[in-house]
């Protein structure tokens, strides 16, 4: 068997900004999500609960703007 030599593999493909910034809002979006759940649990943060609710559809709409920039910059080639 021959050993495979580093400049026969492929080239791994360069992140773009955009899908490090859709990763961030994924992980932003889950720890609302956390966070709503655990104040439906925790009577403290219960009168929070609205303005949680209201941020978890923020960046559930942030996430979906950039999905959609994404497609868009795939079919333009940008």
């Amino acid at each position: 068997m021959e050993p495979i030599c580093c400049e026969e593999r492929r080239p791994r493909k360069k992140l773009c900004c955009g899908d490090i910034v859709l990763g961030v809002l994924f992980v932003l979006l889950a720890v609302t999500l956390g966070l709503i759940i655990g104040a439906e649990v925790a009577a403290t943060l219960l009168a929070n609960i609205a303005a949680l609710i209201v941020l978890a559809v923020v960046l559930g709409i942030l996430i979906v703007i950039r999905g959609i920039m994404l497609v868009c910059n795939k079919k333009m080639q940008c």
